[in-house]
């Protein structure tokens, strides 16, 4: 495996299916809350003529002051898979949240503002895809030291069910909504490690 404090790492089916299924069910149950961003308020690259800026539905679990969610221990075990699957010991939790997108005016080739999950170097986030959808996780070449001027894509990643992508919290990344697909739904993870 590569280490996602290096590029980014790909793991289909990080968790078995039977909590795949249970995340699913469950997660659709979650109280959901308008954000007006998908990204937040970062700053934007004029002359990315492909960056949307689209609002999106959110369920925090935790944040940088503990836990704000009583459902937490529904998506707590996914830690641990990672940790398993990567050999690694996560040693502090940044934020935790589900991310709902739904299709809007935007095209494939369009995404949400590029930004970044920490600026800290020991952070490392994971997406993980709920569902099958369209809407990539688009991966650029620079981090938060490099500037957001110029960004040039290194990966696509589809969301498929049981995925996770992990990347460097530093990294410049972007959602994009979905257009075939109802909606977008994911966990996004934010650790220290």
């Amino acid at each position: 495996m590569e280490d996602p404090r290096d590029e980014y790492t790909i793991i289909d089916n990080i968790v078995p299916e039977s909590y795949q299924n249970i995340l699913l069910e469950e997660i659709e149950k979650l109280p959901w809350y308008w954000y007006p961003s998908a990204s937040g308020e970062v700053e934007r690259d004029p002359n990315d003529k492909n960056v949307v800026d689209t609002p999106q539905m959110q369920h925090v679990f935790c944040d940088e002051s503990g836990v704000v969610s009583q459902y937490m221990n529904l998506i707590h075990p996914m830690i641990w898979f990672l940790e398993k699957e990567l050999n690694l010991k996560v040693a502090a939790l940044g934020r935790i949240k589900a991310n709902l997108l739904m299709p809007g005016q935007s095209h494939l080739d369009n995404y949400n503002l590029p930004h970044i999950d920490s600026p800290n170097e020991n952070s490392i986030s994971m997406v993980y895809y709920v569902d099958d959808s369209d809407g990539d996780t688009r991966l650029f070449h620079k981090t938060v030291n490099e500037g957001i001027e110029g960004l040039l894509p290194i990966a696509s990643v589809a969301p498929k069910k049981g995925r996770a992508l992990i990347f460097k919290s530093n990294r410049f990344h972007a959602s994009t909504p979905p257009v075939k697909y109802k909606r977008r739904l994911v966990l996004n993870y934010v650790m220290e490690v």
